[in-house]
């Protein structure tokens, strides 16, 4: 599979995180092209007072304000704590067959890694998992596979890098 993701950092998320992105996603089961976007920033426009943590589904809304080439996704990036509406927090999000996911490494870092899994593995896995909703991948109830769905950051060490077959199969480009 190719495809073309422009990373869109969000608020002041590490560098070292943007450039393993913009080198990881080109190894991964998407082949993508990365290119780097000029930062998103400032994000008060997402903040929730109140819960002290930013809506996720603003900081899509605002990403899918970028121009964009034809068949190209964003991945916005960023070190905030996100949310949605009925969950005390997610690692990220995207519209589903859409052109625009997010995630948060805010979850991902402070969390000693288990099994052995490093923090770049977790970043990789989120990502690839949200640009997988854009492609129209919804969660796998295979554990192994990358869109198996993570309520933790266990769970998210658990899973692989990588689709099952059966969601490799359906990817739509």
């Amino acid at each position: 599979m190719r495809c073309k993701v422009r990373i869109v950092p969000v608020g002041s998320p590490s560098r070292r995180v943007i450039d393993f992105l913009l080198r990881h996603l080109k190894d991964s089961d998407l082949e993508a092209e990365t290119y780097l976007s000029e930062p998103l920033h400032p994000v008060k426009f997402a903040y929730n007072p109140a819960r002290k943590q930013y809506l996720s589904t603003a900081i899509l809304k605002a990403l899918l304000r970028l121009n964009h080439a034809t068949g190209e996704k964003f991945l916005g990036v960023t070190e905030l704590d996100l949310y949605v509406p009925g969950l005390n927090f997610v690692f990220g999000e995207a519209l589903y067959r859409g052109a625009a996911a997010v995630i948060s490494t805010y979850r991902l870092e402070p969390t000693p890694a288990i099994f052995g899994v490093t923090i770049e593995s977790r970043i990789a896995k989120e990502a690839v998992h949200e640009l997988g909703h854009t492609f129209g991948l919804t969660h796998c109830p295979r554990r192994f596979c990358v869109m198996s769905f993570s309520n933790s950051v266990f769970e998210t060490d658990i899973k692989g890098e990588r689709f099952c077959s059966e969601c490799k199969g359906k990817l739509q480009v």
